[in-house]
């Protein structure tokens, strides 16, 4: 008996918790496994090693940002100077004369702006002086025509004139020299820190991912809590507790189970469902009836609708009519006063007046009796006489 209702919470709760477990960890893998930089403090980009820098979660100081290569947003109508910049590519100078990108978009923008304003009012020396904030972000490898456009800005700024590096970087021609291409391998990384990142998801989406990966995780330790403390099997571990353990089982064994949703006993019906095992009283059922519900594609799902006397409902799912067939007629079989099947008259005297109900229920019985009793005597006298006829 313990071992049934014991198997049936089980072959519900462990698969959740299995898939609970699942789910946490594609939340998890989905961040790219990135969680951990909501836990540690990100380091500052210059205090990094050029090895290390690829996939490294840090911050840069506003204020260190050299100047914009590239931008996205809007195109200016022709008259226009505004233009509705959605995303900005600056240049960042690492130590040794190295120079990686920066990429900036959403709220943060008004920082880098504010930059440029102090830039315009104050000049660049004392501009830098001043605390724009930070920014932290993970560094990633960078697009190749994004990296094609900061060696252009390379090429323009710092190997041209006025700049102290002269030849053999200085040319005519648009194709870059060997020496050139040179340059940008040793001083332009192809690195960019995506500002507002981590790993390569949007730090927002990251939280959201890690606060479901929890939340996972705690289902699935609540479920399996459930298991080890017996939740699932609290109503017979308490009936257990009044009734005498042995009658109990013995009362299950010489019971008879119809599919894997009930089973009929002297004393006890057992409904398994999903998870939780209900316990019925045998004796209290005093109405059992089929019920069927038409489901899309025309198939019929069939219920047998146990009533008991204090006027509660159990609607068990059995799925065909031969099972609540059988169902019915093992509960008619224990001997108790019971109705079997449904009609109008039967509802409205078990909705008004029980006692009513139930003075018909024994008036159907003893019809019933009578005719079988009525049946069995014709037999005896003739036995020539077929089961059909």
């Amino acid at each position: 008996m313990f071992r049934r209702v014991r198997n049936n919470y089980r072959k519900t709760i462990l698969p959740l918790s299995i898939l609970s477990l699942l789910l946490c960890v594609l939340m998890l893998a989905l961040s790219g496994f990135r969680f951990v930089d909501i836990f540690r403090s990100p380091a500052h980009l210059k205090d990094i090693a050029v090895e290390d820098l690829n996939g490294s979660y840090a911050f840069i100081n506003v204020s260190d940002i050299e100047g914009t290569f590239a931008r996205y947003g809007a195109v200016a109508a022709e008259g226009e100077t505004d233009v509705d910049i959605v995303r900005r590519y600056c240049i960042y100078k690492l130590d040794e004369d190295k120079y990686m990108g920066i990429a900036i978009k959403g709220k943060q923008l008004a920082d880098i702006n504010k930059l440029g304003n102090a830039i315009e009012t104050f000049g660049e020396t004392q501009a830098r002086t001043m605390d724009f904030g930070t920014m932290t972000g993970t560094v990633r490898p960078m697009k190749d025509e994004l990296y094609d456009l900061l060696c252009g800005w390379a090429k323009e700024t710092i190997l041209t004139e006025p700049s102290v590096i002269q030849n053999p970087y200085m040319t005519e021609s648009e194709e870059d020299t060997p020496e050139q291409e040179q340059y940008y391998q040793e001083h332009v990384l192809p690195l960019i820190l995506e500002v507002g990142y981590m790993g390569a998801c949007p730090a927002a989406v990251v939280y959201i991912l890690f606060i479901l990966a929890v939340l996972f995780l705690l289902a699935a330790v609540v479920l399996i809590l459930t298991m080890v403390f017996g939740v699932w099997d609290n109503p017979v571990r308490k009936l257990a507790s009044v009734v005498d353990a042995k009658a109990l089982e013995r009362d299950f064994s010489e019971g008879k189970s119809v599919g894997n949703a009930i089973h009929i006993g002297h004393e006890y019906i057992w409904w398994f469902k999903r998870a939780k095992t209900d316990v019925i009283k045998t004796p209290d059922v005093i109405w059992a009836y089929p019920r069927s519900k038409r489901l899309e594609g025309g198939k019929l799902r069939w219920t047998i609708v146990l009533k008991t006397e204090d006027r509660r409902e159990y609607g068990i799912v059995l799925g065909e009519s031969e099972k609540v067939q059988e169902a019915l007629e093992a509960i008619e079989a224990e001997g108790y006063l019971v109705g079997i099947g449904f009609d109008k008259q039967k509802q409205q005297l078990f909705d008004k007046d029980i006692s009513a109900f139930k003075a018909r229920i024994k008036r159907e019985r003893k019809e019933k009796d009578n005719a079988k009793q009525k049946a069995q005597e014709e037999k005896e006298q003739d036995p020539d006489i077929s089961e059909e006829a």
